[in-house]
């Protein structure tokens, strides 16, 4: 599915996604309230537009697989760590040349 073409539920669509709460999500697009309780009860009724709910849970579904990346990218390192803890593999310096060990 491709962008909203309302240009303001797109962007409130963006701001939930990012993590902001209803009410400051719905201000955030540019719409207008007199609080955020305001915000987040017309909020409410816009959240049950169709189009709304389907591009909420596309860019949801898309941000979770950046985080399921995030989540092997960090595996990687740990073992990496690990790995040069138990000197598998020597600790380099900046320009690549292992750092000599100094006795204490």
């Amino acid at each position: 599915m491709a962008a909203l073409q309302n240009l303001q539920h797109e962007k409130f669509v963006q701001e939930l996604v990012r993590g902001k709460g209803q009410g400051e999500a719905y201000l955030a697009a540019g719409y207008k309230a007199k609080s955020v309780a305001v915000a987040s009860a017309a909020a409410t009724r816009l959240l049950k537009d169709v189009k709304v709910q389907a591009r909420l849970e596309e860019l949801k579904a898309q941000a979770v697989e950046r985080t399921v990346l995030t989540k092997q990218w960090v595996i990687d390192k740990l073992i990496q760590n690990v790995e040069r803890a138990m000197q598998a593999q020597p600790v380099l310096d900046a320009k690549g040349v292992p750092n000599r060990r100094i006795p204490l």
